[in-house]
């Protein structure tokens, strides 16, 4: 007696590829950016010369950084969908072993 075995994989399209890719590289850019940020406003480096500028640039977390975040929290959002709505094409292969 011979057995069905149904296998199922799962296979990317073109943009698939690039929706999945381009939402790693943004995520990647963005925790970059964030850090990089964050180390600019502990160190003190970048401010302006202004008591205005220094003030804003004390507070925790900074302007910047919250740009930053929803920024971030946009993107990802969008992208996730874009990546989600071209999820990978399904492909059945059956055997008899």
């Amino acid at each position: 007696m011979s057995r069905v075995y149904r296998v199922e994989t799962r296979k990317r399209g073109f943009v698939g590829q690039f929706c999945k890719w381009g939402l790693v590289g943004f995520n990647a850019l963005m925790v970059w950016s964030l850090w990089a940020d964050c180390v600019t406003t502990i160190t003190g480096t970048g401010r302006g010369m202004s008591a205005v500028a220094n003030t804003v640039g004390r507070t925790v977390p900074s302007f910047g950084e919250a740009v930053l975040v929803i920024l971030w929290l946009a993107g990802a959002v969008i992208l996730g969908l874009l990546t989600f709505m071209t999820r990978s094409r399904m492909i059945v292969l059956i055997e008899e072993r």
